[in-house]
This record gives C-alpha cells, sequence and structure tokens, in this order.
C-alpha cells in the first residue's frame, strides 16, 4: 500500500505540474477571459441596480401618494369636527363620517408605514450596492490598467527574446561562414602552393635540360644548327655554278 500511495501521490503531483504549465502557457489568455467575466458580473450588477432602483421609485411614490391620500382624508376630518358643538357633540350623520375618516386615516397611516420602511429598505440597499458597484468598477480599471502593464511588459520580454534568438542564429550563423571562409582560403592557399611548386618544377627541368644541351655542343657531341653564315656561304655556293656557265 506505501508504494502504491507513492505512485499515485507521483500522478497527482505530475498531474498538478502539468496543470500548472498549462495555467503558466495561457495566462495571458486567462487573464483576459477573468477580465471579462469581471465585467460581466459587474454588467450584470448594474442591471440588478436599475431594477431595485426601479422599485424603490415605485416604493417613493406610494409613499407620496399615500401621504396625500392621508393629508386629503384628515383635511376631511378636520371639517367633520368644525361641526362639533362646544360640548364635543356632533349630529349621527356627521358622527359616523367622523368614525369612518378616522379609521380610514389610521388605515392609510398604517399603510403609509409599511411603504416607508420598503422605500428605506430599497434606498439603503440602493446605496449599498452603488458602493460595491463603485468599489467594483474602481478594482475593475485597476486590473485593466495593471493588465496592460502585464501585456506591455510581456510584449517587451517576448520582443527582448526574440532579439536574443535572431541575435544568437545569427552568431551562429557567422560562426559558421567564417568556418566555411577559413576552409576556402585554406584550399585556395594549398592549390596556390601545388601550382608554384609545379611551376618551379618545370623551370628547374627545364633550366637542366639546357644547361646539359649546352654542354653537349660545346664538347661537339652534337651540333649547334646552321648559323646565319653558314646560310649565307650555302646560298653564295649555289650561284657560283650558274654564273660559271
Amino acid at each position: 500500500m506505501g508504494i502504491f500511495s507513492k505512485i499515485i501521490t507521483a500522478i497527482r503531483g505530475g498531474a498538478t505540474e502539468v496543470g500548472e504549465a498549462i495555467v503558466d502557457s495561457q495566462a495571458m489568455r486567462i487573464l483576459d477571459q477573468e477580465i471579462r467575466d469581471a465585467g460581466e458580473d459587474l454588467r450584470l450588477a448594474k442591471d440588478e441596480l436599475t431594477k431595485l432602483m426601479a422599485k424603490r421609485k415605485l416604493a417613493d411614490e406610494d409613499v407620496r401618494t399615500l401621504g396625500s391620500k392621508v393629508g386629503e382624508y384628515e383635511g376631511y376630518l378636520g371639517q367633520v369636527l368644525a361641526r362639533e358643538a362646544p360640548d364635543g357633540s356632533l349630529a349621527a350623520q356627521d358622527a359616523q363620517l367622523r368614525d369612518e375618516l378616522a379609521a380610514k386615516i389610521a388605515e392609510l397611516e398604517g399603510e403609509l408605514g409599511q411603504k416607508q420602511s420598503l422605500a428605506q429598505e430599497f434606498a439603503q440597499r440602493e446605496n449599498s450596492v452603488k458602493t460595491a458597484i463603485r468599489s467594483a468598477e474602481g478594482n475593475l480599471d485597476k486590473l485593466k490598467q495593471r493588465a496592460s502593464m502585464v501585456k506591455a511588459t510581456d510584449a517587451v520580454h517576448k520582443a527582448q527574446a526574440q532579439i536574443a534568438s535572431s541575435h544568437s542564429g545569427a552568431n551562429a550563423r557567422m560562426t559558421t561562414a567564417m568556418d566555411s571562409l577559413a576552409r576556402l582560403e585554406q584550399r585556395q592557399k594549398e592549390q596556390s602552393a601545388r601550382f608554384d611548386a609545379a611551376t618551379q618544377l618545370e623551370h628547374e627541368t627545364q633550366s637542366s635540360e639546357r644547361s646539359l644541351e649546352d654542354k653537349l655542343k660545346a664538347s661537339g657531341l652534337i651540333g649547334s644548327g646552321p648559323s646565319s653564315s653558314d646560310v649565307l656561304a650555302r646560298l653564295r655556293a649555289k650561284r657560283l655554278p650558274d654564273h660559271s656557265s
């Protein structure tokens, strides 16, 4: 079981490393998506705030309507009470109307109290949501600014890496070209040396042959060939028989 547990742990560790590698390689894409998600959440929050504000306005309108109604019925009741005798007595019909108006006012005031509480709750929630949205907008703006800086830095790093890679590749190609050039120069030097050696050998051979020929001529073993005087003497000898005839 101990070995099996270690194998499982190793597999989990490898999966974690792979997952972290994927997250690291897709960090900018993940960041952009998270910012978009945050923006979408903020948009939904603003939609909910709009609905909440609408409910609060309706509640405020109900409060104003009920307050107006209460004021209206209080006016009617005041007119009825003005009919009371000094001892507080009223005609039966006015007494009944007085009681109905007082009951109606009490009913409206109860409903008004509920609407006022609801409107106050809506207003508090609205203020709370507005505060949260303002905070979220500020945080999102900061996040976008930091993301822009990170993207700019990442672009610079990629450019620097590309430049370094290109420079390294150029250096490698330059080194290879220099090696090829050196080999060509060495080959040309060797060929020039062979040409020089062949020319020198040819000169030495010809000089040796001329020297031997000169020595043979000097010793009389070989002729040196007809000279110009020999040619003139031969031609004169041919002409003499012609003149004799």
